[in-house]
């Protein structure tokens, strides 16, 4: 469920093509397009290329987010569940219609819900849309980039960690980040950080969670800045939260 076409496995139904005999213009059983807009793809090439870096992994660049696959691939049928896979819909189509989000997004599920398909297909989407993103990041690896940073490092050692600058950080638009399985005081000051300095220049942080909110909020100490905010979460932070 969720996560369908993953690693190199090839779909059984359209062998990765996205072509069925059913009247859709993607593939219900893995979500693969039968076209992908060309605009995208350029622009994501055209990204790449600038940074060096891959910004989506090869297995996931022809799937998009959709909300019918998910739920059609899930067992679930509660009112939460339904709440998750339209939340983050409702996120992608605000975009696609070239606005830029504000709001601090944390999503919480367990793996296999549609997370990355979800945040490759906002970093897709936002280049098409001009908007600035930054491939998603695990803050134990922002972490270590930021440290880099203050140890006064040769910068060819820096840049091959992140090809970004500090500022790049705060400044990017939407950042993609995942919190690690691990406790580490360092990692709860980074998101600490991040989410305090980038909602004040009103860019949007969206946070990935194997964890829920309040386990996130206890284990890292985090109640100066998500915990306000998860209070009223409707100007401020939107949470979407799936328990299995």
């Amino acid at each position: 469920k969720g996560d369908i076409n993953m690693g190199n496995k090839v779909c059984l139904y359209c062998g990765g093509t996205g072509s069925t005999k059913e009247d859709f213009n993607y593939c219900k059983h893995c979500g693969t397009r039968k076209q992908t807009v060309k605009n995208e793809e350029v622009a994501l090439e055209e990204e790449e290329k600038r940074i060096g870096r891959v910004l989506i992994p090869n297995h996931y660049k022809n799937l998009f987010y959709n909300k019918d696959i998910l739920l059609a691939h899930s067992a679930n049928t509660t009112k939460e569940y339904l709440n998750y896979a339209k939340g983050m819909e409702t996120y992608l189509n605000h975009i696609m219609q070239g606005n830029r989000p504000t709001k601090t997004v944390f999503i919480y599920s367990p793996p296999g819900n549609g997370k990355h398909i979800f945040a490759y297909s906002v970093i897709k989407t936002a280049l098409n849309q001009n908007i600035s993103v930054m491939p998603v990041l695990d803050l134990g690896e922002i972490e270590r980039y930021l440290s880099a940073c203050r140890q006064d490092l040769n910068q060819s050692i820096v840049k091959s960690m992140l090809p970004y600058t500090e500022d790049d950080l705060y400044e990017t638009e939407i950042l993609i980040v995942t919190i690690p399985y691990y406790q580490d005081i360092n990692i709860g000051n980074m998101l600490l950080t991040l989410v305090d300095r980038r909602a004040r220049r009103d860019n949007t942080t969206l946070i990935l969670s194997h964890q829920p909110i309040d386990r996130v909020i206890n284990k890292y100490d985090l109640n100066y800045v998500l915990t306000p905010l998860s209070y009223n979460d409707k100007k401020f932070l939107n949470i979407l939260n799936y328990n299995s």
